[in-house]
């Protein structure tokens, strides 16, 4: 039986894990209203905090929700200490609305046509904004107690403009508008069996209300902002009624737009000839582009400190910094992990019997890892192992260049085709880059790696592990693949495009000897397109199985083309490939669609091409799809 000592620390064990769980929860969904105590300004908060219409673009789990949220009165209120004094002082208020997908696909069919259904949606917008500013106003009066009042005649003006009775006074109208609301779905939802309805004018019921706010009272010379969170649920003829009020709002209120990547599926206004373009209707903020990697890095630092401060009750000793936390290792020692002694050994046996007494001093002095980097050059190039040997002691900075260059992608070949960890991947800096600009794939994998380390009866006073931190990044990297499949209408073709890349790659770095080294980028060589592939690797974007960089060649229009794509690195520890940016090659649209449609075959024509072969077992946490790679559906 425990011990009363033994259960007491098991129960602080378990405490601490539930405790990491929630102060590491990488969805600000799963935060619910902690998420103002967690959040931190990025970079391009003052500008996104502007009176200006903005398009905020990222990723899923860039930091868009948390963002928006922060640029609320909810959100401003928690950020600005709860002080109820302060909030007449403001000078402008957002107000945050998330675009549920169960609500706007219902305004889609073959009971209306599409210029119908963009009236419908436009009425219905114009309740949603309506009954958004009317919540504040009432969160307003019972935060400051100070009572929000409109002229009669505006209020009554505002129930005509949305087709309903009568209202006086603001609670009135609220409530009249919140039934309306549900009566409209109900309509829309029955629409074939239902007659006709009154609709508003798209935006007019908004001018009105927000005028009426703002020309005297409480809320006299006010602005507004209306944050719309996940913009990419809208369809064409919803986003074309959402860009015409961007395109023609007013001095008093903007728009702030939070859409992923590529998900923007039309600039286009309800007047064709007025497309809205940047920057003369709206600022464009794009997360990657404003957090480059050293700037991410620091950020993500404050981001994981500022929580793991709130576990200070179970620390005996000083906070942990989480730099210090996450150590990496230099080339040489991550080549002693991986046993390279194991290959050393033969090679200096063989040099040794071939050398001459002074050159075997000078074989004496080289560690095991520059001793094996001799032989890789010398396999890679089919050139002579003593004569590369003479080379390098004869020439050290022209070798030493050389070992510059490849040293790295040397260490992917060390436990090719071995049982157990092949590469490491582990330190902070390492960690920052697998996430690639996006914290919650960051929040992810220090989660993982303090819950194991955790698990091995370990201290948050105590590092972790190479180890744990590469298993815990490779868990992340299975985690994240195996999501993609429910993500989209496109997941599962997603899925098998990414374990086909993944494994060329992986391939070519476990046999990188005489090759180009660190290939982990891709371009299409292709002078057009299939819609099918245009769209995969769109898809591939949106959901974060991929990232794509400006290409060398670009066409000017936004082609699939004009960009080079890689996987997104979180992959690259399951792969177990470079996830640094480094070199591509090139494809066709027809190599990519044969990944997906018959990935043995398709992995090895690509490999073929650099006289590789898909001979090597896969690597361990690669076994789960052993019959994939096979062939066997």
């Amino acid at each position: 039986m425990a011990t009363a000592m033994e259960e007491g620390l098991m129960a602080s064990a378990s405490d601490i894990r539930r405790a990491l769980n929630a102060v590491f929860a990488y969805k600000a969904e799963w935060l619910k209203e902690d998420i103002f105590s967690y959040f931190l300004e990025p970079r391009y908060f003052p500008e996104l905090a502007t009176h200006y219409p903005c398009v905020l673009i990222g990723g899923r789990g860039t930091g868009k929700t948390t963002v928006l949220r922060g640029l609320s009165y909810q959100g401003q209120f928690a950020l600005l200490g709860r002080d109820s004094s302060a909030v007449a002082s403001w000078e402008t208020y957002g107000v945050y609305h998330r675009i549920d997908t169960n609500r706007v696909t219902a305004f889609a069919g073959d009971e209306a046509s599409s210029p119908q259904w963009q009236k419908l949606f436009a009425h219905y917008f114009n309740l949603l904004l309506t009954d958004l500013l009317l919540e504040f106003t009432s969160w307003y009066e019972k935060t400051t107690s100070i009572t929000v009042t409109i002229d009669a005649k505006d209020c009554t003006r505002i129930a005509s403009s949305l087709g309903l009775a009568e209202s006086t006074e603001l609670t009135a109208l609220k409530e009249s508008v919140q039934d309306a609301m549900v009566q409209f779905e109900v309509y829309v939802n029955n629409i074939a069996d239902a007659g006709s309805v009154t609709l508003s004018s798209q935006g007019a019921p908004v001018d009105l209300l927000i005028r009426a706010l703002t020309s005297s009272g409480a809320l006299h010379g006010k602005t507004f902002s209306f944050l719309i969170d996940e913009y990419e649920n809208l369809d064409v003829n919803q986003q074309q009624v959402v860009n015409t009020l961007i395109k023609h709002g007013s001095d008093r209120y903007v728009f702030k737009i939070g859409i992923r990547e590529l998900c923007w599926k039309c600039k286009t206004t309800l007047n064709p000839e007025e497309p809205l373009v940047s920057p003369a209707d709206y600022r464009l903020i794009d997360i990657a582009a404003e957090l480059p990697q050293r700037e991410f890095s620091d950020f993500a630092k404050q981001v994981c400190n500022s929580r793991l401060q709130r576990l200070s009750e179970y620390l005996d000793g000083d906070q942990p910094d989480v730099v210090t936390l996450f150590p990496g290792m230099s080339i040489k020692e991550e080549a002693t992990a991986l046993e390279v002694s194991k290959l050393a050994g033969p090679i200096r046996e063989k040099l040794r019997s071939q050398l001459d007494a002074e050159e075997v001093k000078s074989l004496e002095v080289l560690d095991d890892f520059e001793l094996f980097l001799i032989d890789y050059w010398t396999e890679g190039n089919s050139e002579d192992l003593v004569d590369v040997f003479r080379s390098a002691m004869g020439n050290p900075g022209s070798w030493e260049t050389k070992c510059g260059n490849y040293a790295y992608a040397a260490l992917f070949t060390i436990r090719r085709g071995r049982r157990g960890i092949r590469k490491y991947f582990c330190g902070w800096d390492t960690f920052t880059h697998l996430a690639g600009s996006n914290i919650r794939y960051l929040l992810e994998l220090v989660d993982r790696s303090l819950i194991s380390h955790l698990a091995e009866g370990n201290n948050l006073d105590t590092p972790v592990s190479p180890k744990l931190q590469t298993e815990s990044a490779q868990h992340v990297g299975r985690k994240n693949l195996s999501e993609l499949e429910g993500l989209s209408v496109y997941g599962g073709r997603l899925t098998r495009m990414l374990l086909g890349m993944g494994r060329v790659f992986g391939v070519m770095a476990a046999d990188a000897g005489g090759h180009t080294p660190e290939v982990n980028q891709f371009t299409f060589s292709d002078a057009h397109l299939s819609a099918d592939v245009s769209e995969l690797m769109r898809a591939a974007v949106m959901h974060l199985a991929c990232v794509r960089f400006s290409g060398t060649k670009p066409t000017g229009d936004d082609d699939i083309r004009d960009y080079d794509y890689s996987l997104h690195p979180v992959f690259a520890p399951f792969f177990v490939f470079s996830h640094r940016r480094k070199r591509k090659m090139t494809i066709t649209g027809r190599e990519l669609l044969a990944l997906v449609n018959d990935p043995r075959s398709g992995v090895e024509e690509l490999l073929s091409r650099s006289k590789r072969t898909l001979d090597d077992p896969l690597p361990d946490q690669m076994l789960l799809f052993e019959k994939f790679y096979d062939g066997v559906s």
